[in-house]
């Protein structure tokens, strides 16, 4: 689908709107709306020669429409379109990196996409849906891949309207995180065989309690499969002194794993 036209125009000659890098002089001589209402200065030659979305030229005054871009994502986005250094987008805050790596891919802005995507990555931790779905709608593979597990923790509710507009991605991580409710299933409904103790005992007393608290960990969720081996290490102590419950506790984990790495990749879903 073809990237919305940008609306700009040559400013008039009783106004001064300037370029906002800092370290251009040359007078602009184009204008972009803000989706909040603001002019941002720009240049017809630089938006041509880096951008394969915006439109160089207009013969006339036509900003009737504000773009959909606020005046910071559109500010720091003609940096990246001048022959010069481009700005550190490492302490960019999230909400304006995701609008400017979205406008990137939009206009085409081929010096920014690489760099902002390595960007979004540094965040899967903190907003792994947020980047899955950049990753999905701007073909990042290997993205998606890693944002997928840590997505599955977030509320059904926020991905429903997190994907409003994309239906599709909804699909995609509803399967998805079905491998992860398939060994939920798995984990409640077969309790790991146990170590034999001396004396054949199967239990000593701690097994009991460390597998329900485990059980409790999970809640039932997607979210506790993909943090079991955690879970299980941070519960260790409870097992403390009996080799033959710890054995069986990493068994457990051992089996789990192994379901768990073989889920699919996220991009495999499409």
């Amino acid at each position: 689908m073809a990237a919305k036209t940008p609306e700009i125009a040559e400013p008039l000659e009783c106004e001064t709107i300037s370029c906002p890098v800092d370290t251009c002089l040359v007078p602009a001589d184009l204008v972009l709306v803000s989706s909040d209402g603001i002019r941002v200065g720009a240049h017809s030659h630089c938006l041509e020669l880096y951008s394969g979305g915006f439109i160089s030229v207009l013969p006339t005054i036509s900003a009737t429409e504000a773009l959909e871009e606020t005046a910071e994502v559109l500010e720091i986005l003609m940096y990246y379109m001048h022959n010069g250094r481009q700005p550190s987008s490492r302490n960019i805050p999230f909400h304006i990196l995701q609008a400017l790596a979205a406008a990137a891919e939009k206009y085409l802005v081929y010096s920014a996409m690489e760099v902002l995507n390595l960007q979004m990555e540094r965040y899967i931790p903190s907003h792994p849906l947020q980047v899955l779905i950049y990753a999905v709608k701007y073909d990042y593979p290997d993205l998606s891949d890693k944002a997928g597990p840590l997505s599955i923790g977030v509320p059904f509710e926020t991905v429903l309207n997190e994907t409003e507009n994309r239906p599709d991605i909804l699909l995609l991580w509803t399967r998805y995180r079905e491998y992860y409710l398939e060994i939920v299933h798995t984990i409640y409904a077969s309790e790991p065989a146990p170590v034999l103790h001396p004396g054949g005992i199967a239990d000593c007393g701690k097994w009991s309690e460390f597998h329900y608290t485990m059980l409790n960990k999970v809640a039932g969720s997607a979210e506790g499969v993909s943090k079991f081996s955690h879970n299980l290490k941070q519960l260790g102590f409870m097992l403390a002194g009996c080799f033959h419950c710890v054995q069986r506790s990493e068994n457990w984990k051992h089996a789990i794993t192994k379901r768990v790495e073989k889920i699919p990749a996220f991009s495999s879903m499409a």
